[in-house]
């Protein structure tokens, strides 16, 4: 995690979990799990609107709150700080996921998520590549549709 200087980096744990906690996107669950475990309580969030891919915005007593990806940040206008862009650059560079969090139309945090490869993974997709190329269909021999047909009945409706 990375935060703008002079923001709190339990006070932006709190935010960000008050926040995600309203969603069942997999990052934001995990970053709640995250802030759970590290703050004793976080602020309540209402008027908490989900911008599906996107992020979540919603407002406490005292701020106008989004966390969400780079992407939401530039759709609304967010002033990015040099060392948050740096953080969401190196995040990029790496392959993980940048969840940012900005407030009063300022970005303030960072947090890097990244998804650990499980023992056996390698495995599993050898797997389902050798039957997928056990396997063929091609528009010209598939027997089904993909989209289901409509029978029509006796009735006038």
């Amino acid at each position: 995690m990375v935060t703008a200087p002079g923001v709190d980096v339990d006070d932006a744990l709190a935010l960000a979990g008050a926040l995600e906690a309203t969603c069942t996107h997999p990052v934001a669950v995990a970053l709640t799990e995250h802030a759970a475990a590290r703050v004793a309580f976080w602020p309540a969030v209402y008027d908490v609107t989900v911008h599906d891919g996107r992020g979540v915005t919603g407002e406490t007593g005292a701020r106008s709150a989004l966390v969400g990806n780079p992407a939401a940040l530039a759709e609304r206008g967010v002033a990015v700080p040099t060392e948050i862009a740096g953080a969401v650059l190196d995040a990029a560079a790496h392959d993980h996921t940048a969840v940012v969090l900005a407030w009063d139309g300022v970005a303030r945090a960072v947090f890097v998520l990244a998804d650990t490869v499980r023992a056996g993974s390698a495995a599993a997709v050898a797997r389902l590549r050798g039957w997928a190329s056990s396997r063929s269909c091609s528009p010209a021999t598939a027997t089904r549709s993909r989209t289901p047909s409509r029978r029509r009945s006796g009735s006038t409706r």
